[in-house]
């Protein structure tokens, strides 16, 4: 985490550019100047760290919660982590459809994680039959695939182009550190309560609280190109 926070605060330094100086004038380097911190950059980020947080807390725990659980027997555990891992293929393809139609990227993502979203229902380990997680699995993985393609264009978005690369590397460094974040607080809340039922309810919650934190960029967010 230090070494991570070292790093972006050398690169987010703005640094006279010998090259830009010499072309401030021209509206090519108008339309790309500007410095690289901006609040969108900032709320996108998050949320792509919320979303991420979901998507490998429910990979890293629905097997242990099927089986310690929810007892079911191998093949059904096969199924409902398939449907898993590869409802999200076809979403993918068809968001990244939907995001070259549409500029309103951030209702597209938060669309994705309202669905995403219906991972909570596995919290309430009652009612949970093989039907049933298998279907919300697959409506979790969706959602995923749906959210995702917006979400990874969006920080591009958020700065002028000559910081293009540097914004794409902040988001991608915030969003992976959801991973490491819900693998460890799972097993903690595991370890805590004996049952699995309130990490689920915190995975599900997780892109609910993404999509609130996008949705002031739903009437507000102008691309910066």
């Amino acid at each position: 985490g230090g070494l991570i926070t070292v790093l972006f605060w050398w690169v987010a330094q703005e640094k006279p550019n010998a090259v830009q100086a010499a072309v401030s004038s021209s509206g090519a380097a108008r339309a790309g100047g500007g410095g690289f911190w901006s609040v969108p950059l900032v709320m996108v980020s998050l949320a792509s760290l919320l979303r991420m947080s979901q998507t490998y807390g429910i990979l890293t725990w629905i097997p242990a919660y099927l089986t310690e659980t929810l007892r079911f027997s191998p093949p059904e555990i096969a199924v409902v982590t398939t449907v898993l891992s590869l409802s999200p293929v076809p979403a993918l393809v068809l968001s990244g459809w939907l995001s070259d139609r549409t500029r309103n990227k951030p209702a597209l993502a938060i669309a994705g994680l309202l669905i995403s979203s219906f991972a909570v229902l596995l919290a309430w380990q009652g009612i949970a039959s093989f039907w049933l997680v298998t279907a919300v699995s697959f409506a979790a993985g969706f959602g995923m695939g749906i959210s995702s393609i917006p979400i990874f264009a969006l920080p591009a978005m958020t700065v002028p182009p000559s910081h293009v690369g540097r914004a794409t590397g902040f988001a991608s460094t915030m969003t992976f550190a959801g991973p490491i974040f819900t693998a460890y607080l799972g097993g903690y809340i595991v370890t805590a309560t004996g049952e699995y039922g309130l990490a689920f309810l915190v995975f599900g919650l997780v892109p609910i609280a993404a999509a609130l934190v996008l949705a002031p960029l739903v009437r507000s967010f102008k691309p910066r190109w």
